[in-house]
């Protein structure tokens, strides 16, 4: 690939200020998508609004949709 992505995809808390400083490094690159909003996870949920910052959750979300994992029971 020579170092050419179609998409960069950026997440967490700084997600907005980390592609701001890196765009320069990444304007050949493709495309960069900041996870910090449901619609940009591909995510389609009932609920629309939350308690925390949705941009900090996203590998407990994209965690949370992969049905294939075992579910653990809940120790007291």
């Amino acid at each position: 690939m020579n170092g050419i992505h179609d998409k960069t995809y950026v997440y967490g808390y700084f997600s907005n200020q980390v592609t701001d400083r890196l765009q320069s490094y990444w304007y050949h690159h493709g495309e960069v998508v900041t996870m910090n909003t449901l619609r940009e996870m591909s995510v389609d949920a009932e609920e629309k609004t939350y308690g925390f910052r949705v941009e900090g959750a996203f590998p407990a979300i994209i965690m949370s949709l992969n049905r294939d994992l075992e579910k653990t029971e809940v120790h007291e």
